[in-house]
């Protein structure tokens, strides 16, 4: 009974340790991410004012923020079509595997 026990304890221990180096590569993956997405949208602010810089050079601030505020909504928007269109995709992908599984009298 006593090295039963034993070996339960020894299980548990297992799966918590397994549990918190899971834990550990997520949170660093995530922070990882993270961080990518803050260089990214850095990087997108600095591209999108040169552009604007470039393309208006005599232009008022006003018109500037404007075409800066274009520029960003056009990215964003095309950000959300594929994300759209990735999502639209996949439930006709599994109406068409589950009609190919099923098979007619």
């Amino acid at each position: 009974m006593a090295g039963s026990q034993g070996v339960i304890t020894k299980r548990i221990d297992l799966a918590l340790l397994e549990g918190q180096e899971l834990l550990s590569r997520t949170l660093q993956r995530a922070a990882l991410v993270a961080f990518a997405v803050v260089l990214a949208a850095g990087a997108w602010f600095a591209v999108a004012a040169c552009l604007v810089l470039l393309v208006t050079p005599n232009a008022s601030p006003v018109i500037r923020l404007a075409a800066f505020g274009l520029l960003n909504a056009g990215g964003a928007l095309g950000l959300v079509a594929l994300a759209m269109r990735g999502r639209l995709q996949t439930p006709a992908r599994a109406n068409s595997n589950v009609s190919s599984t099923t098979q007619e009298p």
